[in-house]
C-alpha cells in the first residue's frame, strides 16, 4: 500500500495487477476483459510470442482487429505487430530456441492529466476496460495482456 502527500492531504493507494489471458477462440466476437477492479488503469503491457524469429512483423499476426476498448468506446485497434509499435514502447527478445516475445508498454499516465491514468469511475457509473476480438489467437505461443492500476483507500 502507498502513501502519497500533496499539500495537507494524504490519499492511500493500493496497486492492482491483472493478467488477461488473450490465446482464445474469439472466432465468434467476444469481449476480454479485466476481472479485477481499478479506480485508476495506469499501464497496459501486451506480450506477443511466437515460436519463430523470422517472422514478419508487418503481417504477423495478421488479426481482423484486436481492439483495445475504455467504456465501450474503442481507444486503439490493432491488426498486427506493427501496430504495437504506434501505441506505446516496444521492447523485443529472441532466446536461444528462436522465440521471439514482443513486450509492449502503453502508458495512460503519460496520455492523462495529472499523470493519474484512466479514470474508472466517471459520473455515468464504473467504466469497463476490455479487448474485443473476432480471430482465433491460439495460434501465438503466449499472448497476454497484464493491466496495473490501482484503487484508492
Amino acid at each position: 500500500m502507498g502513501k502519497e502527500k500533496e499539500g495537507e492531504m494524504e490519499f492511500y493507494y493500493k496497486t492492482i495487477i491483472d493478467e488477461i489471458d488473450l490465446d482464445v477462440d474469439l472466432s465468434t466476437p467476444a469481449a476480454v476483459a479485466t476481472v479485477k477492479t481499478f479506480d485508476y488503469i495506469a499501464r497496459v503491457r501486451l506480450i506477443y510470442t511466437v515460436s519463430d524469429a523470422a517472422i514478419l512483423v508487418a503481417t504477423e499476426p495478421g488479426w481482423t482487429g484486436l481492439q483495445l476498448r475504455f467504456g465501450g468506446k474503442v481507444i486503439f485497434t490493432f491488426k498486427n505487430i506493427v501496430d504495437l509499435y504506434t501505441i506505446g514502447e516496444v521492447i523485443t527478445y529472441e532466446d536461444d530456441d528462436n522465440i521471439r516475445t514482443f513486450h509492449c508498454t502503453l502508458d495512460f499516465t503519460k496520455l492523462t492529466p495529472g499523470g493519474l491514468g484512466l479514470q474508472m469511475e466517471q459520473v455515468e457509473g464504473k467504466k469497463k476496460f476490455d479487448f474485443y476480438g473476432q480471430d482465433d489467437m491460439t495460434g501465438a505461443t503466449r499472448f497476454r495482456a497484464v493491466v496495473e492500476g490501482y484503487r484508492l483507500s
